[in-house]
């Protein structure tokens, strides 16, 4: 389960949404930057490859829809490491940054990949890739939920 809490830089992005800019790009594209936050204790915002501590920042990541599919381009994103020390949270030492993309159909093809490199050098990586797949009658007969995490 720990994995799943990874996900502060597709879902939380997408969820946590602290400005919307919104431009035409192409015709039938929509170009939207949304901005998202990620706190101590906050789901989605723990690093399942340094125990105990959590990724805090701000992010901010253009997409780019299209009929029902996107592109979430996140380049450069910062967060800096926290750890509880008693009853605070204090900086670990550790400053992260992002490279990621989210592709798919909203809510039913989607494949996530978002990198953290820790000092210029590769930290963790995380792919999340899902499927959902309905009849006519819109019933879901197939799902696929696969997680791989890379720590170095």
């Amino acid at each position: 389960m720990k994995s799943k809490t990874f996900l502060f830089l597709g879902i939380v992005a997408v969820l946590a949404v602290l400005s919307t800019n919104s431009a035409s790009a192409q015709k039938g594209v929509v170009k939207v930057e949304l901005c998202s936050t990620c706190n101590p204790e906050q789901p989605g915002c723990e690093n399942p490859c340094v125990p105990g501590e959590y990724v805090v920042g701000t992010v901010c990541t253009k997409n780019l829809f299209s009929n029902h599919n996107w592109v979430t381009i996140d380049h450069n994103g910062i967060y800096t490491g926290y750890i509880k020390e008693g009853d605070n949270w204090v900086p670990s030492g550790n400053v992260y940054t992002t490279q990621g993309v989210i592709t798919g159909e909203f809510g039913k093809n989607e494949i996530f990949t978002v990198k953290l490199f820790k000092d210029g050098k590769f930290h963790s990586m995380i792919r999340w890739r899902f499927h959902v797949t309905t009849n006519a009658n819109g019933e879901v007969t197939a799902y696929m939920d696969k997680w791989d995490i890379e720590c170095k």
